[in-house]
């Protein structure tokens, strides 16, 4: 069996403001870089600041294969089941996507 690798994956914290990934040239530019190097996915999470709401803006699942992470666990009685499906219902709304990648 063939390898090409270790999968380069993008850090989404890097997109959010006030950083320049996060303006609207800037985003343009970056989804430009990542697919000049075959970047696959993109890992963010809702503590990056705006990053989902970015990286949506950009329409960057169509692209990229995303993983993002629940905040949990930062923000006292937010575990219970009904707020984490809450939330996780938030990502996908602000990434404008169906579903992320799941890993174990």
């Amino acid at each position: 069996m063939s390898s090409d690798g270790l999968p380069i994956v993008f850090g989404g914290a890097a997109v959010r403001a006030p950083v320049y990934w996060a303006t609207p040239k800037g985003l343009k530019e970056l989804k430009q870089i990542l697919q000049k190097y075959k970047v696959k996915s993109i890992d963010t999470a809702q503590s990056y600041g705006d990053s989902e709401k970015h990286l949506g803006s950009i329409r960057a699942g169509k692209d990229f294969s995303i993983d993002t992470k629940w905040a949990g666990g930062f923000t006292a009685g937010s575990g219970t089941k009904e707020k984490i499906v809450i939330s996780g219902f938030d990502s996908l709304d602000k990434l404008k996507v169906k579903k992320v990648r799941l890993t174990r």
